[in-house]
């Protein structure tokens, strides 16, 4: 009787501390085995322009946690005024038209910004050597998704640059070579740091940030993987082809393409069909999930308020699942082809 209560009781520690490794966030995403420190660096790109760089890495007992509102008091390269100013930017954001077209009072915005991340301030670093994932975004962005493969094991930098106005426009290649030169730049500095595994670095792209993400993975043999979040960079819109960095016949990485099935349909097929490097598609077939459920605005305005009605836990569902593909994709995990009434997946110029 003895033995089978300890048996018993061992069963119950291994399960609590399973749960205890895999802590459900306030965004609901599952974290993984690490704590998750954050830092900051401000300097200059080779350019002269100003960057803000943010990294996410597992971190060992130590830091400030981190509330969700400091994500957002950092701003972006360019300091925009008062911590008040700064917190409202998110709120702006989601008030847009084009975004959510919706305003959060006071008191659920503030309530929300007042939450704990799983993120902490300066931790300390674990020792080992982590792969590495490359950027463009402001620390808010997409601090969630960030946080979620830190604690899974991946060192997370992102930056946000600032280019001076009005000197380029989306109709010249230097306007697109600037943000390569940048994102390359942030690349080569965090190689040298002696916890990245630098034959293991990544390139992950939301919206107009998929488009630096590419033309580094086409321009760099250090790049072994490049995630596209809904970003718009097969079609006349981007205007992609004209960077002088578009070359598809060297991109030979896999890449995993994430896609809403509204930006499935402006895509420019011949674009997408000049790819000879391995492709796993996944189409978001619900036509109620946004671009932007993919970011900190949408997951703001999903937690914030309950404001999605009958499709909150179908964006939130789809949300899940998508970062599980993107890790088990970081971690050469197979994604098999299937398709049903969320996800359309599919294989192209498998090797």
């Amino acid at each position: 009787m003895k033995s089978k209560s300890i048996g018993l009781l061992l069963v119950f520690v291994l399960t609590a501390a399973h749960c205890i490794s895999q802590p459900k966030t306030w965004s609901g995403l599952a974290n993984g085995e690490y704590k998750v420190g954050f830092k900051t660096i401000r300097q200059k790109s080779k350019a002269g322009f100003p960057m803000l760089i943010s990294v996410w890495y597992p971190a060992s007992k130590g830091g400030a946690k981190m509330r969700w509102e400091d994500f957002v008091k950092l701003g972006g390269a360019i300091s925009e005024g008062s911590d008040s100013l700064q917190l409202n930017y998110l709120r702006k954001i989601i008030a847009l038209k084009w975004v959510f077209n919706f305003q959060i009072s006071d008191i659920d915005y503030f309530s929300a910004l007042r939450k704990f991340s799983n993120s902490f301030r300066n931790a300390p670093e674990v020792a080992g050597k982590f792969p590495l994932i490359i950027a463009t975004a402001r620390p808010i962005h997409y601090a969630a998704s960030f946080e979620f493969f830190a604690s899974h094991g991946f060192i997370v930098a992102s930056y946000d640059g600032a280019f001076p106005e009005n000197k380029l426009t989306d109709d010249s290649p230097q306007f697109f070579v600037q943000n390569t030169d940048m994102m390359g730049e942030l690349m080569v500095m965090m190689s040298t740091f002696p916890s990245i595994d630098q034959s293991n670095i990544s390139v992950f792209g939301h919206g107009g940030g998929i488009q630096p993400a590419m033309y580094l993975a086409m321009r760099s043999v250090e790049i072994k993987r490049v995630v596209n979040l809904d970003g718009a960079f097969f079609g006349p819109r981007s205007k992609s082809t004209l960077s002088f960095d578009y070359h598809p016949d060297k991109l030979t990485i896999p890449l995993l393409h994430i896609v809403t099935d509204d930006l499935h349909k402006q895509e420019e097929r011949s674009q997408f069909n000049a790819l000879k490097n391995p492709v796993t598609r996944v189409i978001i077939k619900p036509g109620e999930f946004k671009h932007h459920d993919l970011t900190s605005f949408g997951l703001f305005l999903r937690r914030a308020v309950d404001r999605r009605g009958d499709a909150r836990d179908m964006v939130n569902k789809i949300f899940f699942k998508t970062h599980k593909m993107i890790l088990s994709f970081l971690k050469d995990q197979n994604i098999k082809s299937s398709q049903n009434d969320i996800f359309g997946i599919e294989h192209f110029n498998k090797k």
